[in-house]
């Protein structure tokens, strides 16, 4: 379990201003709910892959703001950061910029 579930928590607060279920956040990614609860929950955390899809589904309902926030609280974000080649943070920031 991670310690800290500022992810988890930011997660259920998207979900539930923009009405969208586990199962439906299950469904979109292509997970379980039961993975989607234990992303909200702080059992687990997206691996990078399912991250980048979450992004995608939550990024037509949310801000850039949000986004950012999101990436930001992403338990991952650091052990990934070397691998991701392009700089998502500095891409939503300048985002939120224009």
């Amino acid at each position: 379990m991670h310690n800290d579930n500022r992810f988890g928590a930011l997660l259920a607060s998207l979900m539930e201003r923009e009405a969208l279920s586990q199962s439906e956040i299950a469904r979109r990614v292509g997970i379980t709910p039961a993975a989607v609860g234990g992303w909200v929950h702080g059992r687990t955390s997206p691996d990078p892959g399912r991250m980048v899809l979450l992004m995608g589904v939550l990024a037509p309902m949310v801000s850039n703001d949000d986004r950012l926030d999101m990436w930001r609280r992403w338990p991952r974000r650091v052990e990934v950061a070397t691998a991701i080649p392009l700089d998502v943070e500095a891409t939503l920031h300048a985002e939120r910029l224009a």
